[in-house]
């Protein structure tokens, strides 16, 4: 669930799909 729109929000999103807000707060580093 979105904390700023309260919409229902798929696992490991990281930006909430109905208003953008961004719901990892430190997002993975991938070794390239």
């Amino acid at each position: 669930v979105c904390p700023n729109c309260g919409a229902s929000v798929p696992l490991g999103a990281v930006y909430c799909p109905y208003c953008g807000y961004r719901l990892l707060q430190s997002p993975r580093r991938v070794r390239v």
